[in-house]
């Protein structure tokens, strides 16, 4: 199949002079998509509600959003004509950023999502891209409750059973 060109950041959301680099140099490489590792907020950012994510986000992945809460960073909340950014939880975003502004502000699970976690939550995902099959968990959630690790556990053993990408990535 077609190769598939993606970027991964993660422990990135400061709006630092550091994210605005790795942010350009992704721009620069064109990906077809952007995958997250968490932590796409960090308090140091100050702004409120979905602000915050607009302002570490937005400003500089508008161009791979769709759906997204629209700001002063990316009025239109996102320019692609499909979302194509794929966020991952990670503490700070629950902790720093509040979960309630991350699932405000991002279209999730969004448009190429195969399946979510059978609890229903949208921070818990996949999404299939040619030979590439992501998995998105949601860790701090099952550090949290052993039962919501238990059935994060089982929805990507089976998931991952049913997939028959050559590449997949958790």
């Amino acid at each position: 199949s077609a190769p598939v060109e993606f970027a991964v950041i993660g422990d990135f959301g400061t709006d630092s002079t550091a994210e605005r680099d790795v942010a350009a140099l992704v721009a620069a490489w064109n990906p077809q998509f952007v995958a997250t590792t968490g932590d796409n907020y960090y308090g140091s950012a100050t702004e409120t509600g979905t602000a915050r994510y607009d302002r570490v986000v937005g400003a500089h992945y508008c161009a791979f959003l769709a759906g997204a809460a629209p700001g002063p960073r990316c009025p239109s909340g996102g320019t692609s004509a499909t979302n194509r950014f794929f966020p991952a939880t990670g503490n700070h975003d629950w902790t720093d950023g509040d979960i309630s502004n991350y699932r405000a502000y991002f279209a999730l699970p969004g448009a190429g999502v195969v399946s979510q976690s059978p609890t229903g939550s949208e921070l818990v995902y996949d999404v299939r891209r040619g030979p590439v099959h992501l998995f998105f968990l949601d860790s701090q959630a099952a550090l949290a409750s052993g039962t919501e690790a238990a059935t994060q556990r089982a929805w990507v053993q089976s998931a991952l059973a049913a997939s028959d990408a050559p590449w997949k990535i958790v």
